[in-house]
């Protein structure tokens, strides 16, 4: 099931390079995103923080509203992106965003990933787990009744 699981992240993703202005709707394999606003801070840490909403449909008609984010490190001179997820049951949308926009009416550039199957990772782990449980019960009682079984013959 992992291993499946796997196969389809790996050989189904696909990942699209966009740019998108505030209120554009944009339709990417079934997601419909709409850019809703950006905005600019300062944290306490002096990390400058830009952020980049959008809402984001899914084809089963579920509505999330993803937030991605990039921070700036002054005392390091480092970006730091920070990746929106809206997990479904049979795919995953990730969104960065990598370009924000300098005015009001200009574009924010999105990096947009759809992961197919990345819930048949988890179920296979959750599998592996209870089946690993249920081994080691196994020889538990498997040792226990050896055990017995030779107290019986002494």
């Amino acid at each position: 099931m992992i291993a499946f699981g796997i196969l389809g992240v790996e050989n189904l993703s696909s990942t699209h390079n966009m740019y998108i202005k505030k209120g554009d709707k944009v339709v990417v394999d079934g997601f419909t995103l709409l850019s809703q606003n950006d905005q600019y801070y300062l944290t306490d840490n002096n990390v400058e923080r830009s952020e980049f909403s959008i809402s984001t449909y899914s084809p089963m008609g579920y509505h999330r509203v993803l937030t991605t984010a990039i921070e700036y490190y002054p005392k390091l001179d480092t970006l730091h992106t920070q990746p929106a997820i809206f997990s479904g049951l049979f795919r995953d949308l990730k969104v960065l965003v990598h370009q924000l926009p300098y005015a009001p009416n200009e574009e924010a550039g999105l990096y947009v990933a759809i992961y197919p199957l990345m819930n048949w990772i988890w179920a296979g782990g959750i599998l592996l787990v209870i089946g690993s449980l249920m081994v080691l019960y196994q020889l538990r009682t498997t040792q226990e009744s050896r055990k017995s079984m030779v107290a019986k013959f002494k």
